[in-house]
């Protein structure tokens, strides 16, 4: 709603929120930070919705989900952080443009992207079947760092640890 800036807190482990001046500009505190529930948070990604902020924590191989309020303030969704099961070293995050599903990068392990499924009303994620999806060149697993979806939500692309290469679903 462009009223409301949100900034993760690598090294607390908490996501701050800051309301914006829409006049000046100017950030002030929005309340509390909330935390995160897991190790270094870093990526963060509204839901189409803007009912939900979507954060992954690269130290706790997990996804933190909250609901947000009118006021700008969160609240952990019942079940958060959500595992990535095998995959590790999270960073960027997207959700599909339908709302009904979350894309992680994953720069560890295997490497890939982790998929969830978004439950509705609630916002709570469940971990897709097969997931990491694993993105192989050459024999070589590529980790992932930035990842993003088309506006149609048909393809998604992940940018490849040290490739120079962009892996597309």
């Amino acid at each position: 709603n462009n009223k409301f800036l949100y900034a993760a807190n690598v090294a607390s482990g908490t996501v701050s929120v800051f309301k914006i001046d829409s006049v000046t500009g100017k950030l002030t505190s929005a309340g509390p930070d909330a935390n995160s529930g897991a190790a270094a948070p870093n990526g963060l990604f509204f839901h189409p919705s803007g009912r939900y902020l979507y954060v992954t924590n690269q130290g706790g191989n997990s996804v933190s989900a909250f609901s947000v309020a009118g006021d700008g303030t969160l609240t952990s969704v019942s079940g958060s952080p959500f595992s990535a099961g095998t995959a590790s070293l999270l960073n960027g995050i997207v959700v599909h443009p339908s709302g009904n599903f979350v894309y992680v990068a994953s720069m560890g392990g295997t490497g890939g992207v982790v998929g969830y499924s978004v439950v509705s009303g609630t916002g709570a994620l469940n971990l897709l079947a097969g997931s990491p999806y694993s993105n192989t060149n050459g024999g070589i697993n590529n980790t992932g760092d930035g990842i993003t979806i088309h506006p149609n939500g048909q393809w998604l692309y992940m940018g490849l640890v040290n490739q120079k290469r962009v892996a597309a679903y």
